[in-house]
């Protein structure tokens, strides 16, 4: 066997390695309760992944079909796979009925909230959403980012700036963070 094969072998080796290594990191809440794992949720995931966002979306929706009670992973994605046929009226749908089986699930609170946020900037319930997301998920800065965001537009500024900096103590979206504190102090000169 010539050793440009082996390589090439083993490059599949690991790219299928990696992608059964991501759907058991994604789906690692299936796995604390392996009797509600459902066969098609890594299936599901990997062709999300790949980029077969219809397949992954008629995937997840057999699969919440049969088990309403479905992770909470499954329902996000599922929204996520919506978003991507720039469906946001059926992502909320998914996401609302997903919320409502998993009203803990912090992100679930993320997705529902960042949605609602997109549709409507002033959504007090995205708002809602997002701030129970974040006190959830205190080191997820995107999340933080997110609430700032929604706080900057409903005129809470106070609540914008101290979320910002949260953003600012976790590495990640440092920058965004700094052009919303610069946005913010401009703002407070300005009143």
């Amino acid at each position: 066997m010539a050793p440009a094969t082996v390589v090439r072998r083993q490059g599949r080796h690991w790219q299928v390695r990696f992608a059964v290594l991501s759907c058991f990191a994604f789906f690692s809440c299936l796995l604390a309760a392996p009797q509600n794992a459902p066969g098609g949720a890594g299936l599901a995931s990997v062709e999300f992944e790949n980029g077969n966002y219809a397949r992954a979306r008629d995937l997840l929706e057999q699969l919440v079909a049969k088990e309403p009670a479905s992770a909470p992973e499954i329902y996000r994605l599922l929204g996520e796979s919506w978003m991507r046929f720039d469906e946001p009226g059926n992502a909320r749908d998914v996401l609302e009925r997903g919320l409502k089986e998993h009203p803990s699930f912090a992100m679930m609170q993320k997705s529902l909230g960042q949605l609602l946020f997109r549709l409507d900037p002033e959504s007090r319930r995205g708002g809602d959403l997002l701030a129970k997301a974040a006190a959830a998920s205190p080191n997820d800065p995107e999340v933080h980012h997110y609430l700032a965001q929604w706080a900057c537009v409903a005129f809470h500024y106070d609540v914008c700036f101290a979320e910002e900096q949260k953003v600012l103590a976790m590495p990640g979206l440092n920058d965004l963070a700094r052009v919303q504190i610069y946005t913010l102090e401009r703002l407070r000169f300005k009143c």
